[in-house]
């Protein structure tokens, strides 16, 4: 008892306090009588989680958690009709949990709905005072329930690697720290779109886009990227890379020796790129960027390349026009979302996300100016049916 309760005092202290924006949110929920009586409930506020803390950001995290006894038996402290413990139908009840939990909807873009990431513990609980609650995952528990978690009578040694890959999936976690030292370090910054213009981004494209492309399973070299930053990443310390020009000649630089994320070369053995001195290549915004999507990167750059060919003609360049225009207007909606995400933190001490009155106004009359354009130049819709949406 007294080894349980120094566990239980070296956990951190829960603190509540204000919340300003939402960059991640966990909602935990633990099924340990009642099964199947408890799904209904279950299913609706873990679903209703995502959809909340979305509503508020869809750049923000959501996260479920689930914990689900295996045991046969557990005492409810609200079973107060009938004494002695609820008696569970093993398999079949942590089976039906755990497919109502799998069932919840997942995302993988922040247009979309569900999870970000989800996560199922099992546990073998019988809290009648006897025994220690046991991870089912624990190799000497796992034994037990592992028919009842996969389904099947027959186990093979990929029935265990099947169950517990997810949970200790190493390549897994090394891909989501590489993303979060990337972010951190501001090599995948927000501005990926804005940064085609003056030539240090190969294409247009989120940020989810491009650290999800730099996971993809046959991505050889965003794979690597993401591992060298992963292992590089030190939250006390800063990337030279993340630093600008001006930066680095200013004296005041942090007392911590900074360190720098290194371009990736998947020839080499250590992975690294290196120049004709064998010096390694300090990784820049755009390598990251086009790694995430070579093919697509390839195409646009040699779109982008001058041909010898005759001018383009005034259709054309009015085509280019447009496609710029609504990139340049895309652009301007995401600084001002940005804008207003950021004045909702509790460290902007009141400053308004327009600036002053003078700045809101040279803003506000040159988006009135852009606006009565577009609006008093509406084509003729019968003019134009035939005319092709440019994206």
């Amino acid at each position: 008892m007294a080894e349980r309760q120094a566990l239980l005092d070296d956990l951190p202290v829960i603190k509540e306090g204000p919340v300003g924006n939402i960059l991640v949110a966990l909602e935990a929920k633990a099924c340990m009588t009642e099964h199947i009586k408890a799904l209904p409930r279950l299913y609706d506020e873990l679903n209703s989680s995502h959809q909340i803390v979305h509503g508020h950001s869809s750049q923000a995290l959501s996260i479920g958690f689930f914990t689900v006894n295996a045991s046969d038996g557990f005492y409810s402290p609200t079973n107060t009709a009938n004494p002695g413990p609820n008696k569970h139908n093993q398999p079949h009840a942590l089976q039906r949990a755990v497919a109502q939990v799998t069932d919840l909807p997942r995302r993988s873009h922040h247009n979309s709905q569900g999870f970000d990431g989800l996560g199922i513990v099992v546990v073998d609980m019988n809290n009648d005072g006897t025994s220690l609650c046991k991870l089912v995952t624990d190799p000497r528990v796992l034994g037990k329930h592992v028919k009842a978690i996969s389904g099947k009578q027959r186990l093979f040694a990929s029935t265990y690697a099947g169950i517990l890959g997810p949970m200790i999936d190493q390549p897994w976690r090394l891909a989501v720290a590489g993303g979060i030292a990337l972010i951190s370090d501001k090599m995948v910054t927000r501005n990926v779109g804005s940064a085609v213009g003056w030539g240090s981004g190969p294409f247009r494209a989120d940020v989810d886009d491009v650290i999800d492309g730099l996971a993809r399973s046959h991505n050889r070299a965003g794979l690597l990227l993401r591992a060298h930053a992963a292992n590089r990443f030190s939250a006390g310390r800063v990337a030279v890379n993340s630093l600008t020009g001006k930066q680095l000649r200013q004296e005041d630089q942090p007392e911590a020796e900074p360190y720098t994320h290194v371009a990736v070369d998947p020839t080499q053995e250590d992975g690294v790129a290196r120049d004709k001195a064998e010096v390694p290549l300090h990784l820049d915004d755009y390598t990251g960027v086009e790694l995430s999507n070579p093919k697509r990167a390839a195409k646009e750059k040699e779109e982008r390349q001058p041909k010898d060919e005759e001018p383009k003609s005034i259709v054309e360049q009015m085509v280019d026009g447009r496609r710029e225009l609504l990139g340049t207007l895309t652009d301007a909606q995401t600084a001002l979302t940005r804008l207003m995400q950021l004045s909702h933190s509790p460290d902007v001490a009141g400053a308004h996300p327009l600036g002053s009155h003078r700045e809101w106004e040279k803003v506000s009359k040159l988006a009135v100016k852009v606006q009565a354009t577009i609006y008093s130049n509406d084509p003729d819709t019968d003019a134009v049916a035939d005319e092709q949406d440019v994206d």
